[in-house]
């Protein structure tokens, strides 16, 4: 039986040996704006998310990615709209098979 003054482990927590993805290094984001057009932010550094009047835990969206943009600049974005994304200059090899 565990002890009670262990705390449980963090559900956010990665699983050990789970690969994470290098938040230090800049992407390309391609972003969704709600189904109007596609836009893509370059060059960027994921700095982390950020809630906007959350209601409860389970309230994801309220939930916003906070991107430093190449010029410094910082954008919130919403998280479900994030499409991909990928290391600066990537060439994207996609084939749509249907529309």
């Amino acid at each position: 039986m565990p002890s009670r003054f262990d705390p449980p482990p963090d559900p956010q927590s990665p699983e050990p040996g789970e690969p994470q993805i290098d938040i230090t290094k800049r992407y390309d984001v391609y972003y969704s704006e709600r189904n109007v057009r596609i836009v893509v932010f370059r060059n960027a550094l994921f700095k982390g998310v950020r809630a906007l009047y959350r209601r409860s835990k389970f309230d994801t969206f309220s939930e916003y990615v906070e991107l430093e943009q190449a010029n410094g600049q910082t954008v919130f974005i919403h998280r479900h709209g994030i499409m991909t994304f990928c290391e600066p200059g990537t060439e994207l090899q996609m084939e749509v098979v249907s529309q």
